[in-house]
């Protein structure tokens, strides 16, 4: 079950796109997002149809888990239906990208972390603005932007300046105002020989800057630039690689 930047699902070697509708969209990512935990089926109804009497939420609840069962092959080998609660199975033979994901950025492991931001492939069901799907979502990119602060971290603790830098234009991508960051990339594209690179970057930076928040860039970005300016090119590095 892809959530992460798309929604699929793909059952043996088969996609499933009968399933691809806003309510079973909605339905099967709430399930599998909440990792097990059974979810009361009236408060489900109401998230789902938050416009519908409780009777009637209940009611189109019902006829989408028929829908399911219908288009999901062995419905009872992923979700545990009951009449007062609904749950994702612990037990499920599925993968979820962002469960997967989550599970990833969790790790002590630097290889984990990068197998992670390669799962992560975009915001949690793109296209779908259910209430209880934003909060859900920024959570997901928040821990996203963290976890490749901490990669580019770790790449140019070893020594992998270009793989820091890669990194980090990949948080600013998520995070473009964030000025560590922009700071942080202007030092790696130096470190790694890359001077004309990281002189680039600041004037991204404080394009972004001016023309998105009308303000300057900091006395920290302002100050690497005029280094920058002022030193010799400096050679391109080798680096570490993985």
């Amino acid at each position: 079950v892809d959530l992460l930047g798309q929604f699929r699902v793909r059952h043996g070697a088969a996609e499933l796109p009968e399933l691809d509708t806003p309510r079973l969209r909605a339905l099967l990512g709430r399930l599998a997002l909440n990792g097990g935990r059974a979810l009361d089926r009236a408060a489900l109804a109401f998230e789902l149809w938050p416009d519908s009497t409780e009777p009637r939420a209940r009611g189109s609840l019902r006829k989408l888990l028929h829908s399911l069962a219908r288009r999901l092959p062995d419905l009872g080998a992923y979700v545990e239906v009951s009449d007062r609660s609904l749950a994702w199975r612990a037990d499920a033979p599925a993968v979820v990208d962002a469960l997967e994901f989550e599970r990833l950025a969790a790790s002590r492991h630097p290889a984990d972390w990068q197998s992670a931001a390669q799962l992560y492939a975009g915001p949690l069901l793109p296209g779908t603005f259910d209430p209880w799907l934003l909060d859900e979502r920024a959570r997901l990119a928040d821990l996203f932007a963290g976890l490749l602060a901490r990669l580019a971290s770790e790449q140019e603790a070893r020594g992998a300046f270009a793989q820091a830098a890669e990194t980090t234009e990949r948080l600013l991508r998520e995070a473009p105002f964030d000025e560590g960051a922009w700071l942080s990339l202007m030092r790696r594209y130096a470190a790694a020989g890359e001077r004309a690179r990281a002189l680039e970057a600041f004037d991204r930076c404080r394009a972004a800057l001016e023309d998105e928040l009308g303000v300057e860039a900091g006395a920290e970005l302002v100050a690497l630039r005029a280094r920058l300016t002022a030193a010799p090119p400096a050679p391109a590095r080798a680096e570490a690689r993985e």
